[in-house]
């Protein structure tokens, strides 16, 4: 049972590597290399981070900044908010290709954006029987924000074969130098035809060797029912909810700082991999056409003190009306006023006589005051003295100047605290395991060599003067003797069988390899260390294989080989 349960780990977290592979990937080219770094396997989700910003799902300071209900007249959306674009998506060498088409997005008179998804005639003249289409719409250069709260309410797909999105995009998302900062993509849902799951995900530092990404799923109830999925994008994280309920909180690889545009979309592919119950299903299997139905996009900016603007408002229409209906009254009143005018003046002729006597008064009392004021600040000027708080330690951060280092490099970790009197105490971690280690010391700075390839850490304990304490540790640092990479495959007839060796270089590597039949994968065997293998060839059908390294440090790669054909 033990080995069942992990048989089936290892093929989960291969297929969720081959996703994000399949992005990019051409299967016709051969001998074409692709790496990813940090792939999160299924199975193993990210866990939500603490709420850091409060900014309240419901609250008051909410101000609308983008709306589309999808009502009014024509099929057309708004084209001072949208972009409908129409090209070949999700383009197959070797089967129907996955297009965009204008005239699969439309309004359907009852205040809906549908996107709907098809089988259409053959677009491209490349020997298919047919194609798919499905659409989508983006805000670029009509709006984009940078923070705020993102719904749209809408309903799930019926049937197999795609799947539909509401994300966030911005051109610095291929950027592979500052994390998620400099933009990201931002999949507030991805959703399917065939099952009730949907993803929440974060994508940054561009998508080749550098792409990182973290997600978690949510389980949709009564899928045929209109459901509303939110993102509150704060300074400091990512807050997802489904239905208003909190699902997930992340900071990605650093929250986006700059503006992002909306994206709806449907989108189909028939790779092997996507035609899978690993994502989408085969649209062979489903009956079409299908629609993604939505209600509408609501976006809004968080305003401090915006409930207070709103009462404002309200209140000063109050006040307008008011002055309005007392016109008359103070017209009225007015004329009072006038015929006692005099009556007034003559009053005021003694008061001005008792002012004199009055202001002589106040003089004699100011320069009483002054003395005593001078006395009663000289006796009190110790008590006034404020006593600074001391803050307990706390730890805030480790840096070092880069986070791959070769064999034989100094490593360099400098630690940030606040606090009086603080002490460090370092223990250096390789592969799991204690290597040095040191007593307290005041430097906040520490050293050490790289002489062993491996993942390094630093675990720091630290004491302020009064015994208040902490502990903080590193992110992981590679030391590599040799970087990952796939040098070749040897793929040949051996008899009925197709043996293949993989010449790769890198630090405890281990291989996984697919085997492809006629274009379709037939099976998969998990990572061992073997780097070569052999399978049965049928008479009258090609071949080829997938080969994936990864090595010690959780770095992946892989490699096709040529087709041979039994």
């Amino acid at each position: 049972m033990v080995k069942q349960k992990k048989g089936i780990l290892v093929v989960a977290a291969s297929l969720i590597i081959v996703s994000f592979i399949f992005w990019n990937i051409n299967k016709g080219e051969e001998d074409e290399v692709f790496i990813f770094d940090d792939i999160l396997p299924l199975g193993f989700l990210a866990e939500s981070i603490p709420i850091e910003t409060d900014w309240d799902y419901n609250s008051e300071n909410w101000k609308l900044t983008f709306e589309d209900d999808f009502d009014g007249e024509g099929t057309e959306v708004d084209a001072d908010k949208w972009e409908v674009q129409e090209y070949n998506r999700k383009n197959n060498d070797n089967g129907p290709d996955g297009y965009w088409k204008r005239d699969h997005v439309f309004k359907d008179g009852e205040g809906n954006l549908v996107i709907k998804f098809d089988e259409i005639p053959n677009q491209n003249g490349d020997g298919d029987s047919k194609d798919y289409a499905t659409g989508m719409v983006r805000s670029k250069n009509k709006f984009e924000q940078t923070y705020g709260k993102y719904e749209i309410r809408c309903k799930l797909p019926k049937q197999k074969g795609w799947w539909v999105a509401f994300w966030l995009m911005s051109d610095g998302v291929a950027s592979e130098v500052n994390g998620g900062t400099d933009g990201a993509e931002i999949d507030i849902f991805e959703g399917f035809g065939w099952h009730n799951t949907v993803y929440h995900t974060v994508h940054w530092d561009g998508y080749g060797y550098n792409h990182k990404s973290t997600y978690n799923l949510s389980r949709i109830p009564n899928r045929d029912d209109y459901h509303t999925y939110t993102l509150i994008w704060t300074p400091t994280e990512y807050q997802y909810y489904v239905d208003g309920a909190l699902a997930w909180v992340t900071k990605g690889g650093g929250v986006s700082e700059v503006n992002e545009y909306l994206k709806i979309s449907g989108e189909c592919s028939t790779y092997d991999w996507f035609a899978t119950k690993s994502w989408a299903e085969n649209p062979e299997d489903a009956e079409l056409p299908d629609e993604f139905v939505v209600d509408y996009v609501k976006v809004y900016s968080y305003e401090e003190g915006q409930a207070e603007e709103d009462e404002n408002d309200t209140a000063v229409e109050e006040d307008e009306e008011d002055e309005n209906d007392t016109a008359t009254e103070e017209q009225e009143d007015q004329e009072d006023e006038n015929d006692t005018a005099a009556e007034e003046q003559e009053d005021e002729e003694d008061d001005n006589d008792t002012a004199v006597e009055e202001q002589e008064d106040e003089e004699d009392e100011n320069d009483s005051a002054v003395e005593e004021d001078e006395e009663g600040e000289n006796d009190t000027a110790v008590e006034e003295e404020t006593v600074e708080v001391e803050k307990p330690v706390k730890a805030i951060g480790v840096s070092s100047d880069k986070d791959k280092y070769n064999l034989g490099d100094e490593i360099t970790w400098t630690v940030e605290a606040e606090g009086s009197g603080v002490h460090y105490m370092y223990y250096v971690i390789r592969d799991g395991h204690t290597i040095d280690s040191t007593r307290f010391l005041r430097e906040n700075q520490y050293k050490a060599v790289a002489d062993e390839p491996g993942v390094y850490r630093l675990l720091t304990f630290l004491i302020d003067k009064n015994g208040k304490r902490d502990l903080i540790n590193s992110e992981s640092i590679h030391v590599i003797r040799d970087e990952l990479s796939i040098n070749g495959i040897t793929y040949q007839k051996d008899g009925d069988k197709a043996t293949w060796t993989v010449d790769a270089t890198g630090d405890g590597l281990r291989y996984s390899t697919y085997i492809i039949e006629d274009g379709h994968f037939i099976k998969i065997l998990p990572y061992e260390y073997n780097n070569f293998g052999t399978h049965e060839m049928k008479k009258g059908k090609a071949y080829r294989v997938l080969v994936f390294v990864l090595d010690k440090y959780g770095h992946s790669m892989y490699k096709q080989s040529r087709a041979i054909r039994s």
